[in-house]
């Protein structure tokens, strides 16, 4: 288990508040067969730049931990993203479908990495700050699940 809780964490950490206007949340989930372990991720936009301020609730042999920061990455709009990742979906290998999630339908880019390590599935789209919609992940035994569950533009 204590190699589940330091995947998350370090998954928590790639992934990449207070009430806002604009809020993104996630439902994470690991697994590796024997254990589950959840968290949920709210992305929101920085009130003083365009970087993300991002908190995570992490609960794990019944202690709930919280992990606050602001990433080094800009929010990028709806139009934005919509460049990056519906206009040239095609061009760039994936395929232009329509995703639901527990946050409603989307339409998005699906692509699909594989690494003699890493196998991972992503659905990105028109949804701030990075895109995400959701993303399947697996590295030896753990599988990893982000969806968004929650949306507000």
């Amino acid at each position: 288990m204590k190699n589940l809780f330091a995947f998350a964490l370090l998954f928590l950490q790639l992934s990449a508040g207070a009430a806002s206007a604009a809020q993104t949340k996630y439902l994470n989930t690991w697994s590796n067969g024997r254990q589950k372990t959840e968290s949920v991720m709210v992305f929101e936009p920085a009130t003083s730049s365009k970087k993300i301020n991002s908190t995570a609730t992490i609960s794990v042999f019944g202690q709930t931990n919280r992990i606050a920061s602001v990433l080094d990455q800009e929010w990028k709009t709806e139009s934005e993203l919509r460049a990056l990742y519906i206009d040239t979906c095609v061009a760039e290998g994936g395929t232009f479908e329509s995703i639901t999630v527990k946050a409603g339908t989307f339409n998005a880019c699906k692509k699909h990495y594989l690494t003699p390590d890493v196998e991972m599935t992503k659905w990105l789209g028109e949804v701030p700050p990075l895109g995400t919609i959701r993303m399947d992940f697996k590295k030896d035994e753990v599988q990893t699940r982000e969806e968004l569950i929650e949306f507000v533009p």
